[in-house]
């Protein structure tokens, strides 16, 4: 140490080692230095600091310098006697006292020596500290309840500790192997612990300590004999099952609770646990054990337990307890509703009912049963508020009492509710079914077409409400009672392709009894054909009749076939042949009985009859008459004009509300025309001439529908322009006979519809007035039965009325008409006297000689010449006899006849002459030769003249027609004369 430290520490009387004190203050010690301080005392402390210890105990001495930069050595003083000390410099020192016993029971210091200047100077002592040794309390006495020989896991024991004297109190400590278990809190004179839920683990020996309060410290006494827990493998737990294995129970049912070995070599006891109580146990030693519930109530909801115990070391071991089963008790669901749909009082075979079970409370959902007489008709999957159940085909075995029950899922189980009220499903016989009919009867029909379904009753005598079904839908029905029932679907679609069926409604027992569905009908609706386009050409807005228009309808599909057919306001006109793409039809002469609406459809066969397309965009013809025939008139209105006059031509409408643009028309051309649409029309001729003359007309033409129409020329309006001249005249046959007629003719110039002509005899009228000639420009005048007194000479006269005068024609020159009255014919023979073999000439001459004379030969009053033979303008005829016989000598004579206006006037025979014929031999042999010869002739030429008298019969009468100068048909009957 250096002198510095050494002079520092040196210490103001202080004894020395040897205990002397030295003075500083003095100069005694010359050699030493003086300070004012000593080193400090150290600290002394034990470990563990008790205020009491037990024998056997140890405790650590420790002394610690009380400067932190100061180290000395240490010396360790019981009751101011050195005990140890340390060797060497340090901050601290420790030493330990082991098994303590009463003899150390003592006061300790510690001294500390520092060294300074070569020497060790001693502090002052520590404080003080007295280790106090005492006498350990007495161990305790340790016992377990249960005092069992051997412990299952699970179960629990209590161990005791108690004070081995009366008087003394304390705390305890459980040990367990010698290790800590647990300890009380207090001072008590016992203490138990409780182990519970036993395992292996805890299969140790068990003592007790126990701790008495000496001197503000726990002494431990020594531990108590031990006590010995063996945990043995508690028996495994039983099964525990319930029938029926219902999460939740209802009040009322029953419920069987069975507890089962888990080995099947295992027996024993077994004990039924409710909610940790016991609620039953077996007698002896099984396998298993039941236990019945019956009329579960709600304080029966509890869990349930089985224990199982097993006959070891003269011990019951009961198993831990098995699962748990829950037998919750809950109220059952409230009854459902019941209801029927139609709700009827009877119910006929073949109808179909709904019957709904339904929740009594909205918010609750759950399955159904529907129920027939209590036994299960049905049941519903999942949850729901309401279950339907459709009965169809009702049948008498269907006639039965329905239930419903609803099962509510609660904690995995459905629960049943009590049964709805009953409800009654009554079936009885059914009406006959109805008939069913559609008009028309297609197999197939068209879209847009109509059918009429009929429903009727198969008993007259039976009335009904009738029901038409479509696939089994209702359709449509009727109201009131009634045999029949008609239905009209019109404009079908493809959504109608369906069966209908009737079903009739008989009221019984306050309710419609429907009958079976009726033999169905089937309405098929066929795919739509394309619609075809119609045209018409030429394209006017309106015809007019007469007119020709051709119609054309065309098929647009390309890939469609099928024939076309022309309608005209809906009705079928026309057909194509075959299937064709387009059809033409040409009306001709059209009239207003073919004005309509034309339009064209398609036609296809689909099954057994013709499919109809709809309507082509229909064209409308208007077909209107043309307008009325105008009326011309002229003024000044005269029949015939003379050149120079002023005429003027009015056009009017033929009939009211006309009007239109007037053509003034001469000879078929137009002349003028108007220049606006109005009702009349005035033009005015000046200085007429020659060339003026002709017929005149008007043409009306109205505009309709933007079309122009004429009308058909008016009466013509003729004018005539002429000077007078003498007429043309002409007798027929001027010489008649008596009773015969006089056709004269006679033709004026110029003529004219107004002109008139009047016949007259030596300068007076012979017939009956003026007549007005006719269009050919002539006229005839005819005189019948003419007597002897219409002979005379005859003429023409000829009247035209120009401008008001009377103009009269010159007499045309006069032509006489003889009348002759028919007499006896002059007749003459030439030779009477002749030979046979020769030849006799006969010459008959009538009096009138006429075309239409006839004479006759005879022989002693009988025709000896062939036939009548027609006379000549000279008025006589010739006969002639060759080869003459005897035979034909005797007397001849002549007649003449007259057909007059159908009557036949004869003459009276003229004088006969005598013919003689004179015999030859020569002759007469020639003769008789000539005879067989003649006579074969004779036969021939009388069969001829009857073939010819049969023919002339057959012809007689027959009309021969000729036409006179007027145009005028005359006719007549032919006649000939043989």
């Amino acid at each position: 140490m250096s002198t510095a430290v050494e002079t520092k520490y040196l210490f103001r009387n202080v004894p020395s080692l040897d205990g002397k004190k030295h003075n500083c203050d003095h100069t005694e010690d010359a050699g030493i230095q003086c300070t004012e301080e000593l080193p400090p005392p150290p600290t002394i402390s034990k470990t563990p600091d008790y205020p009491v210890y037990v024998p056997g105990e140890s405790v650590t001495i420790t002394c610690a310098t009380s400067r932190r930069d100061t180290v000395g050595r240490f010396q360790l003083r019981k009751d101011s006697n050195l005990l140890t000390n340390s060797t060497g410099s340090h901050t601290n020192f420790t030493h330990r006292i082991t098994d303590l016993r009463a003899d150390m029971d003592n006061t300790y210091t510690c001294v500390m020596l520092v060294r300074v200047s070569a020497r060790w100077l001693p502090s002052a002592p520590s404080r003080a500290i007295h280790i106090r040794v005492t006498e350990r309390p007495r161990p305790p006495i340790i016992y377990k309840s249960p005092d069992y020989p051997v412990y299952v896991p699970g179960e629990s024991v209590t161990l005791t500790c108690a004070s081995s004297r009366r008087g003394t109190a304390g705390t305890f400590q459980f040990r367990k192997d010698y290790n800590l278990l647990t300890n009380s809190t207090g001072s008590r004179t016992t203490f138990t612990h409780r182990i519970t839920d036993l395992s292996a683990d805890m299969d140790s020996s068990y003592t007790c300590v126990m701790l008495v309060h000496v001197s503000a410290r726990w002494l431990r006494s020594s531990p108590s004999p031990a006590a010995r827990i063996r945990v043995t493998e508690r028996p495994r737990p039983p099964t525990i099952s319930k029938t029926p294995a219902y999460p939740v129970y209802v009040p009322g049912e029953s419920v069987t609770l069975t507890c089962a070995s888990s080995r099947r070599d295992t027996e024993g006891r077994f004990q039924l646990r409710k909610d940790s109580n016991l609620l039953s146990n077996s007698t002896g030693s099984h396998t298993n054990f039941t236990h019945r519930i019956t009329d579960l109530s709600a304080d029966m909801d509890n869990t349930y337990t089985c224990v199982m115990l097993v006959h070891v070391s003269a011990r019951w071991l009961g198993s831990s307890p098995s699962p748990a089963v829950h037998i919750r008790v809950t109220q059952r669901p409230p009854p459902p509703t019941i209801s029927k749909t139609p709700d009827y009082p009877v119910y006929v075979p073949g109808e179909s009912v709904t019957i709904t079970c339904a929740s009594s409370r909205q918010d609750t959902a759950g399955r159904f049963q529907l129920r027939k007489d209590s036994n299960l008709l049905t049941s519903s999957t999942g949850s729901h508020t309401t279950l339907t159940r459709r009965i169809t085909d009702l049948r008498a075995d269907v006639d039965s009492t329905y239930t419903c029950v609803m099962l509510v899922h609660v904690s995995a189980r459905w629960l049943p509710s009590p049964p709805s009220p009953a409800v009654h499903i009554r079936v009885t016989e059914r009406p006959p079914p109805p008939t069913i009919s559609k008009t028309p009867d297609y197999s197939v029909y068209a879209p847009g077409e109509s059918v009429i379904l009929k429903c009727a009753s198969s008993r007259r005598d039976t009335a009904g409400r009738f029901q038409l079904m479509k696939d089994s839908n209702l359709l449509n029905n009727n109201t009131g009672t009634q045999t029949n029932f008609t239905h009209r679907i019109t404009d079908l679609r493809a959504d109608m392709d369906s069966t209908y069926t009737c079903v009739m409604l008989v009221h019984a027992t306050a309710r419609w009894l429907p009958s079976p569905p009726s033999p169905a009908v089937h309405i098929r609706v066929t795919d739509p054909l394309s619609q075809p386009t119609i045209s018409k050409n030429p394209d006017h807005p309106v015809y007019v009749t007469g007119e020709t228009v051709t119609i054309t309808c065309i098929n647009v599909h390309p890939g469609e076939t099928g024939m076309l057919q022309l309608r005209k306001d809906s009705d079928a006109l026309l057909n194509s042949t075959g299937d064709q793409r387009s059809f033409t039809q040409h009306i001709r002469g059209v009239s207003k009985s073919r004005a309509g609406n034309y339009s064209c459809i398609l036609l296809k066969q689909v099954s057994d009859r013709w499919i109809i397309s709809s309507p082509s965009q229909p064209i409308c013809i208007i077909v209107v008459d043309r307008p009325s025939r105008p009326i011309i008139s002229k003024s000044p209105d005269h029949l015939v004009y003379v050149s120079g006059d002023r005429i003027t031509m009015t056009c009017r409408v033929g009939s009211l509300g006309e009007a239109g643009v007037f053509l003034l028309m001469k000879d078929s051309t137009p002349l003028t025309n108007s220049t606006e649409v109005q009702r009349h029309f005035t033009y005015h001729m000046v200085e007429i001439n020659r060339s003026t003359a002709g017929n005149y007309a008007c043409i009306l033409l109205t505009q309709v529908n933007g079309r122009w129409i004429r009308s058909p020329a008016g009466q013509p309006l003729r004018i005539i322009v002429t000077e007078q001249s003498k007429p043309l005249f002409s007798v027929d046959s001027p010489d008649v006979v008596v009773g015969g007629s006089i056709t004269f003719q006679c033709a004026c110039l110029d003529v004219h519809t107004e002109t008139t002509a009047v016949l007259q005899r030596s300068g007076e009228d012979a017939s009956d007035g003026w007549q007005v000639l006719g269009k050919g420009g002539s006229l005839k005048f005819k005189m019948d039965n003419v007597t002897l007194s219409d002979g005379g000479e005859y003429s023409c006269l000829c009247r035209l009325v120009v401008n008001g005068t009377a103009l009269t024609s010159a007499a045309r020159a006069r032509t006489r008409v003889t009348v002759n009255e028919l007499s006896k014919p002059l007749f003459s023979v030439v030779s009477p006297d002749v030979e046979v073999g020769g030849s006799i000439t006969f010459e008959c001459a009538c009096s009138v000689a006429h075309r239409e004379t006839t004479a006759v030969l005879q022989r002693s009053g009988e025709d000896a010449s062939d036939s009548w033979q027609l006379l000549g303008k000279g008025g006589s005829s010739t006969f002639k006899i060759s080869n003459v016989t005897l035979s034909d000598g005797g007397e001849y004579s002549c007649l003449c006849r007259v057909v007059v206006n159908g009557t036949v006037l004869m003459s009276a025979p003229s004088a006969r002459k005598r013919v003689t014929v004179n015999a030859n031999l020569w002759i007469m042999i020639t003769t008789q030769y000539s005879l067989v010869i003649a006579m074969g002739g004779l036969l021939l030429m009388t069969a001829a003249v009857i073939l010819i008298a049969i023919i002339i019969k057959r012809i007689k009468g027959n009309e021969v027609h000729a036409y006179d100068l007027n145009g005028t048909n005359t006719s007549c009957s032919a006649e000939t004369t043989l």
